[in-house]
């Protein structure tokens, strides 16, 4: 084939296909360098992040790791002493819980019933009283329920019983009842704390008051009782 171009056509289009190949080259070159130079700056920024998620705050004596564990180990004190407080007591041992004692209306007139809480025996009509009798339902004047040989005899919140045997004890104490309780006073829900005779600690709470008016009705309560470990 002839070219029969002029002869400065050809040599300007032979130097633009050697500039067109000299660019070629050049970005041939240039390209692999700058994606190389990105990957690199890629690094470099990323393992600036991390160093920086990875350092403790100014408040933290350690990594971070460190006040993870530190918090879980706080959580699980914390969970300790729940389960502590939640414990029996290690004064008492929880020996009777919830049991029926009826304390049954003596069956003429100043005659009593003498109730022991820490064998949870009851005598009606009783001939004389005992050292170990914590509780009489007397049916003279007046007639009711009241302390004989219980250490203390105290009255307890019939919505909130108490939640430990320490806490019956303590309201026996400090809010004892003065003298005895008439029957017209006492109501179904009514709740007592006392301290036996034997230093035990009961729980008394008023289920019902069956039986006629005259000579009296029974007295029944719910008992829980725990013994002095």
């Amino acid at each position: 084939m002839v070219d029969d171009r002029p002869a400065g056509g050809r040599d300007k289009w032979w130097v633009g296909i050697g500039r067109t190949a000299d660019l070629i080259q050049i970005a041939t070159f240039v390209v692999p360098v700058l994606g190389a130079a990105a990957a690199i700056a890629g690094v470099l920024l990323w393992g600036s992040a991390e160093k920086v998620a990875g350092m403790p705050s100014p408040a933290s004596t350690g990594p971070t790791t460190g006040a993870i564990s530190s918090m879980t180990t706080t959580t699980a004190e914390a969970a300790a002493l729940s389960t502590t407080s939640s414990k029996p007591s290690s004064q008492y041992t929880l020996a009777v819980d919830r049991t029926l004692l009826t304390m049954a209306s003596p069956n003429s007139t100043c005659q009593r019933t003498f109730a022991d809480l820490d064998t949870q025996t009851v005598e009606v009509n009783a001939e004389r009283l005992r050292p170990q009798h914590d509780l009489e339902y007397w049916h003279c004047s007046p007639v009711g329920l009241g302390k004989q040989k219980a250490k203390y005899f105290g009255r307890a919140s019939p919505d909130a019983p108490p939640a430990t045997p320490e806490e019956c004890e303590r309201l026996a104490r400090s809010n004892a009842v003065a003298g005895s309780i008439e029957l017209d006073a006492l109501t179904v829900g009514d709740s007592f704390c006392l301290v036996t005779d034997a230093a035990n600690v009961a729980f008394l709470k008023l289920r019902g008051k069956p039986g006629p008016e005259y000579p009296g009705p029974d007295l029944q309560f719910d008992l829980t009782l725990w013994t002095r470990s």
